[in-house]
């Protein structure tokens, strides 16, 4: 009889193991795909903000260079005018 509740408590006690793993591996299985969804969220979020970055960079160079053509034009009249007195 002692060995007849051993071993009913020890059935119950492995049922309520497995139906615990099957638990835990359903939320891990759930927290992986979100963590992955937010991965996927924040991967698209940083190549949007890397394209602003690198748009943003490129219009400083072209302003740059601009700046750089207007004053060298401007030189290049004021030493004209000069020359030209």
């Amino acid at each position: 009889m002692k060995d007849d509740f051993f071993e009913r408590d020890k059935a119950e006690a492995k049922k309520k193991w497995e139906e615990f793993e099957k638990y835990e591996n359903k939320e891990d299985t759930k927290l992986k795909e979100e963590a992955a969804k937010d991965k996927a969220e924040l991967d698209s979020e940083a190549a949007k903000v890397k394209e602003r970055v690198e748009a943003f960079d490129q219009d400083i160079k072209e302003d740059a260079h601009k700046d750089a053509d207007d004053f060298k034009e401007d030189f290049e009249k004021f030493k004209n005018d000069i020359e030209h007195k």
